[in-house]
């Protein structure tokens, strides 16, 4: 998943309320995520918790 938000909604503000507005559009602010400041917008970019879930399973699976 790929997001960009406004310079604004990011910077400067209360880690608290960061949070929420990640939670409010779909992201997990607990998992990775990747984030990219630009002149005025911040895109962030996280897997959606079935894929990272699917992906860990595979390196976590015991050799046969």
């Amino acid at each position: 998943m790929r997001l960009n938000f406004a310079l604004e909604q990011i910077l400067g503000r209360n880690p608290r309320e960061v949070s929420r507005l990640f939670r409010s559009v779909g992201l997990d602010p607990e998992r990775p995520y990747l984030a990219q400041i630009t002149l005025n917008s911040v895109i962030i970019e996280q897997e959606r918790g079935d894929a990272a879930k699917r992906r860990q399973g595979a390196v976590n699976a015991p050799d046969i």
